[in-house]
């Protein structure tokens, strides 16, 4: 997959801005467009323009919840950019796989306006085709023409529900996608900082027992020199002896404890590193899974397209 490049807040809000500046200029041309229709159509075509003005409503309200939807969108992007903000030390290659969601989901919903733009064409192009109909004159096609667009109508109003449906469809499975990966990156971050403070608290270890050697090697040395001075008492060459073997003891001592302790602290590493790797095959996994589901989401756009 190529990388998309993420729009700024500034161009995705002036984009809104020009769909809903279309959107009012096609409602005004459908309003003028049914009051010259009900000034020259007679009671048989009343319930076509009834049934065509529900179609219209059902289709701003769907607009109205893409709006909103593209609201949350927004919001998303903006914690997805702060979240990325703090996180800088993450892998890019997480960053990366971030960025294509949100593309891929500013991708879906534009996507979803274009086609409702289109449905709301079609209409203001058939009523055009109805109005030159009646300014004919055809009587006798016009019982024909009337039931091929009443039919039109009951079409495209089918087709609505399917892409709403798909669309409520489509919506969910990535938002559950979308929880999961941030459950699964908060966890390996989790576990990144416990590896972190881990490997802080082995190196001070090491720190210690390196002094601790240090002391020890001195007080060889020290023990060493004590043996081969010559002292005038050999009371008090005894009780030095002795006083420094009790130190040489009491440190090697320490020197153990501390290797026992960095042993201990190496192997609780060693499975914190293990689990961090189980979470992160699994995190690439699920990764694969949802590039899957989006290019089964795209395919299942471009077979609604076709239609």
């Amino acid at each position: 997959m190529s990388p998309i490049k993420a729009l700024t807040m500034k161009d995705y809000e002036n984009q809104i801005t020009a769909l809903k500046k279309e959107n009012f200029n096609l409602k005004l041309r459908i309003y003028f467009m049914e009051e010259r229709m009900q000034q020259k159509c007679d009671d048989s075509t009343e319930d076509i323009f009834k049934t065509n003005i529900e179609l219209k409503v059902e289709l701003e309200s769907m607009k109205r919840e893409l709006a909103e939807k593209q609201e949350l969108l927004v919001s998303a992007s903006k914690a997805l950019e702060s979240l990325a903000g703090r996180e800088s030390g993450e892998p890019q290659r997480v960053r990366e796989q971030a960025q294509r969601e949100m593309g891929a989901l500013r991708d879906v919903f534009n996507k979803r306006i274009t086609e409702l733009e289109q449905q709301l064409k079609i209409t203001v192009k058939n009523q055009e085709a109805l109005i030159q109909q009646q300014n004919s004159g055809d009587s006798q096609t016009e019982p024909q023409s009337t039931k091929q667009f009443s039919e039109l109508i009951v079409e495209k109003d089918q087709e609505l529900k399917t892409l709403s449906v798909t669309l409520e469809e489509k919506e969910t499975e990535l938002d559950t996608e979308k929880k999961n990966t941030l459950k699964r990156d908060k966890t390996i971050q989790g576990l990144t900082q416990v590896l972190r403070e881990k490997e802080k608290e082995i190196e001070e270890l090491c720190q210690e027992i390196e002094d601790r050697d240090d002391a020890l090697a001195k007080a060889r040395e020290a023990a060493h020199k004590a043996q081969l001075q010559k002292y005038q008492g050999v009371e008090e060459h005894q009780s030095l002896l002795m006083e420094k073997q009790t130190e040489l003891a009491q440190l090697q001592g320490e020197h153990h404890t501390k290797v026992l302790e960095a042993q201990k602290l190496q192997r609780a590493l060693d499975r914190k590193e293990q689990e961090l790797a189980d979470m992160q095959q699994s995190k690439d996994q699920l990764e694969m899974e949802l590039e899957d589901m989006q290019q089964q989401k795209k395919k299942g756009d471009k077979a609604l397209n076709v239609k």
